[in-house]
């Protein structure tokens, strides 16, 4: 039936006039939403955010009229997954959020609703209202477990004149926000008590040490509140393995794959009205597998998907049950696998339900929100260029660092429910094997940018067993790995890279030569290390390098087609410098052979001969970027820049989230679909390597003690930031102003200040005074030292502390009217000021026409006018009145100036030094 526009007071209840507005809450909508439906037409609301938000949503009910009973809520990254009734889920793989994307409500009265369990990252909300009846609802938010300081508020920042790029460097920040999760924020995945589990529309999570598991019995005490309950069996550590549904008020029994295929088997038996728990098992015995409810076989059915694995318990989709007494026998032994009364929390964490007791950045916001070392490298640094939050690289190399093998390699992956492991399994398999290599380079980048000794001393034996590891492997010069469960890699769609294959070897000789620092402070002769990358460098090109293709091959076995990882990691590691090829050829290759609108191919087109697709990878672009930069090719790293990541961080695209892609199409869409995650941190590589290169802020030395600024301008007019570092921010900015450079920096002693590459004017054409001494292009970088003269003091750091004295440097272009004089060129300005100013060995002519310093700027008149005479050289100069603040903090900007005649255009740049 229809609901009457005038609704009799008995029939409607009616939430106080009051809201509940929560200060923790983001909220999208404040104002009231009216869900009205005749029970055969639903009433739809969308609600955008705007952007990614993950967390505990919430919404208040203000009235409920009539029958609503069938309100539907569900989340997406995208609009495009609400054409899918489970939106962009379900997502089995860990118990750190709600399993499924859609929750169905029974709504009776005026009340506030927060979800339970953390939504994963979603910018969109649907409200459907199926059944006869009205709801009026608002304040319409989220809880969110994630640190939320506005972007611009962080620690680190970076801004410059290309709007794209600057949002560019938003985007990556505000994906490491919404990955990088909080010590235990993570509520319990089940609801314990002494009547036992609650299991509420949840996926079953495996017994995390049942995995080599092959023939059991699973036997527990369920009461199916709403009829159906879950057995998970033969189940690996993400969870893929056989669900199989039972629903005994139905009296059916359904066996599908967990990541929702086809059903495998299905069975029905006479429905049962169970008033309290019954008894029911599931016994597996190899490809045969049995179910059994309140002692009765109500199942039987071979199949040949899945051979072995472990077990757990869940609920299917809008079913809860309670599980008590369970109890695991392996059928070859006899032996009692596990036991447990489900009645003290204590048991979750045998599942991995628990809480997160360390503070870890994960992969994706929504998928998978697991650990991956092979992320590490790129999420490290983008948390040093962005949030600073310490913690999340301590815990991420804590948990990570310590799944490895006694052998040397390390597991790829690990929940963050684990907590670290008290030493190294005795096994001898993993997979993804680059990984391994990658999680080397991240704990080397955190010990390098830190200077944290205990870093190196803690990490330093685990490296070294890795890369002693891989040194066995070496057959003819190269690391080699025939098996192929361990060389997968990222791509996990495509095959996987046997033989001596040019992105491991390339990837382990940066390994190499990143971790050398490291194990240097651990001391640790690296002499043996630096033979051994020596030797790999030469192997590489010796039988990997085609001149043909004019790169790295793919591996030994496909000699064909390339990998777009491979040449940069080969860049990266000094492999084609060292043997006299130029990387500045390899990416010019990479861009004619790979560069698409939307970026570049991760894999050349010769490879889809053998299975690999196309796709196109940020996680691959970040290192391809890196080593554009790093070898200061500024045009090519713009281009990629532009196609890579632009699009998804353009408010425009249909598919923004604000946050860095999993993976894209050649076309521009989410690359994997659906599925695909539109929060990844593998991808928010540019907003470390737009600090590290553009603004220019690197160490030279652990922890900053000594450090440079080095830009390379990417054709941009400006560029400002700040980099936070144990010893306190360094704040560069950086403009070009009528082609003339002004320059600030603000940092601690110690560093080494470069000109920006490339400058708008030839060096030939200008001259530099650095702090009254003239000096020319081939005497720098200059210091950022205590010899400096004027007044210092201390910087505090991040944490407050202070650490170390500051010295702030001044790059000032001066255009010179008149020619200068043999008695030599301008001198230097005032110290403290610099105002208009004549030579003293100058004749007495109009003064020199001078831009405006960064601090105390001259006015036009006291700069010299034609209607006026110049005031005598003698006479001292007043300081000039304080230029106004200028936008994004940049230097004041300069009135274009003519070179006058017979100054054969020079320009003269000042560097003004002061403390």
């Amino acid at each position: 039936m229809r609901v009457p526009s005038s609704l009799p007071v008995a029939a409607l209840a009616v939430l106080q006039q009051r809201t509940f507005l929560d200060a923790n809450v983001h909220y999208a909508q404040s104002d009231t939403v009216v869900l009205k439906s005749d029970g055969s037409t639903p009433d739809v609301k969308l609600i955008d955010f705007g952007q990614n938000y993950e967390g505990h949503p919430v919404f208040e009910v203000v009235s409920a009229y009539g029958d609503t009973s069938a309100l539907e809520v569900s989340y997406a990254e995208s609009s495009t997954a609400f054409d899918s009734y489970m939106s962009d889920g379900p997502i089995i793989l860990a118990a750190a959020m709600d399993p499924y994307r859609l929750k169905r409500f029974n709504i009776s009265k005026p009340d506030v609703i927060e979800n339970r369990l953390i939504q994963g990252g979603f910018r969109y909300q649907k409200f459907n209202l199926s059944s006869a009846g009205e709801l009026r609802i608002r304040n319409i938010g989220t809880r969110p477990t994630v640190d939320t300081t506005p972007i611009k508020d962080l620690p680190g920042h970076f801004e410059c004149s290309d709007e794209n790029i600057s949002r560019i460097w938003t985007t990556g920040a505000r994906t490491a926000q919404l990955t990088e999760i909080p010590k235990n924020v993570i509520p319990d995945y089940w609801i314990v008590s002494q009547q036992g589990s609650l299991v509420d529309s949840v996926s079953p999570q495996n017994y995390a040490k049942g995995s080599a598991l092959i023939s059991y019995n699973v036997s527990v005490q369920v009461q199916p509140n709403t009829g159906a309950f879950t057995f998970g069996v033969l189940m690996d550590t993400l969870n893929n393995g056989l669900f199989i549904h039972v629903d005994v008020l139905g009296g059916t029994v359904t066996a599908a794959p967990s990541d929702g295929g086809e059903s495998l088997a299905t069975a029905t038996f006479e429905p049962l009205q169970p008033t309290g728990s019954i008894p029911a098992a599931v016994s597996v015995r190899g490809s045969g597998i049995t179910v059994t409810v309140d002692n009765k076989d109500v199942a039987s059915f071979s199949h040949s998907r899945f051979t072995f694995g472990s077990f757990g318990l869940g609920a299917p989709f809008a079913h809860s049950a309670v599980f008590k007494d369970l109890k695991v026998i392996d059928l070859a032994s006899g032996q009692t696998v596990y036991d447990n009364a489900l009645t003290n929390r204590t048991f979750l964490d045998d599942f991995l339900m628990g809480s997160n007791p360390l503070s870890t950045i994960v992969d994706g916001s929504r998928r998978d929100r697991i650990a991956y070392n092979g992320d590490l490298d790129i999420s490290i640094g983008v948390n040093f260029a962005s949030t600073y939050a310490t913690e999340f690289v301590d815990g991420s190399l804590d948990l990570l660092g310590s799944y490895r093998l006694e052998i040397g390699p390390f597991i790829p992956t690990a929940k963050i429910q684990q907590p670290p492991l008290p030493a190294p399994l005795a096994i001898n398999q993993t997979g993804l094997i680059g990984y391994s290599f990658n999680l080397i380079c991240a704990m080397a980048q955190a010990h390098f940018f830190t200077g944290n000794q205990s870093i190196a001393d803690k990490w330093a034996p685990a490296i070294v067993s890795m890369l002693d590891w891989a040194d066995s492997k070496i057959e003819n010069g190269l690391f080699t790995l025939n098996d192929s469960a361990y060389v997968g890699d990222w791509n996990y769609y495509d095959p996987p890279q046997t033989g001596a294959s040019a992105k491991f070897n390339t990837l382990y000789a940066y390994s190499l030569q990143q971790s050398r620092p490291l194990l240097q402070a651990a001391g640790i002769n690296t002499t043996v290390y630096d033979a051994r990358l020596d030797s790999l460098r030469k192997a590489i090109n010796d039988r990997l390098w085609n001149s043909t293709l004019g790169a790295y091959v793919l591996s030994s076995e496909i000699a064909d087609g390339f990998a777009q990882d491979a040449q940069a990691f080969a860049i990266l590691a000094g492999v084609p410098q060292s043997n006299g090829i130029s990387p500045s050829s390899i990416l010019q290759m990479m861009d004619e052979k790979l560069l698409l609108d939307a970026g570049p191919l991760a894999f050349s087109n010769e490879t889809a001969a053998y299975g690999f697709s196309s796709k196109i990878s940020p996680y691959a672009s970040s290192y391809h970027l890196r080593a554009a930069l790093q070898v200061g090719d500024g045009d090519r790293a713009k281009r990629l820049l532009e196609s890579m990541w632009s699009s998804m961080a353009d408010p425009s695209n249909a598919n923004y989230t604000n946050c860095m892609w999993e993976t894209v199409n050649p076309d521009g869409t989410p690359g994997l679909g659906q599925g695909t995650s539109l929060c990844h941190g593998w991808g928010a590589g540019p907003t470390s390597e737009l600090n590290k290169y553009v603004l220019g802020v690197t160490p030279t030395a652990p922890g900053f003690e000594e450090w440079q600024v080095k830009p390379v301008t990417l054709d941009l007019a400006s560029a400002t930031g700040r980099q936070p570092t144990p010893r306190g921010s360094i704040k560069v900015s950086w403009i070009f102003d009528n082609d003339l450079l002004r320059m600030e920096i603000d940092g601690p002693e110690g560093g080494k200040i470069y000109l920006p590459q490339p400058l708008r004017i030839a060096l030939e054409n200008s001259t530099f005074d650095v702090n009254g001494k003239i000096i020319g292009a081939d005497e720098f970088p200059t210091n950022v030292s205590a010899a400096l003269s004027g007044k210092r003091g201390p910087v505090a750091n991040v944490f407050g502390a202070s650490t170390s004295k500051r010295v702030v440097v001044h790059v000032v272009t001066m255009r010179i009217k008149a020619k200068p004089s043999k008695a030599g060129p301008p001198c230097a300005p005032t110290r403290n000021a610099l105002p208009a100013h004549r030579c003293t060995t100058a004749p007495a002519a109009p003064a020199a026409s001078v831009a405006p310093s960064l601090k105390n700027g001259a006015s036009k008149k006291a700069a010299g006018s034609s209607k006026r005479p110049a005031k005598p050289v003698a006479k001292p100069v007043k300081p000039a009145r304080r230029a106004p603040k200028q936008r994004a903090n940049l230097p004041p900007k300069a009135s274009p100036r003519k070179a006058a005649p017979g100054s054969n255009g020079r320009h003269w740049v000042v560097l003004f030094l002061t403390r």
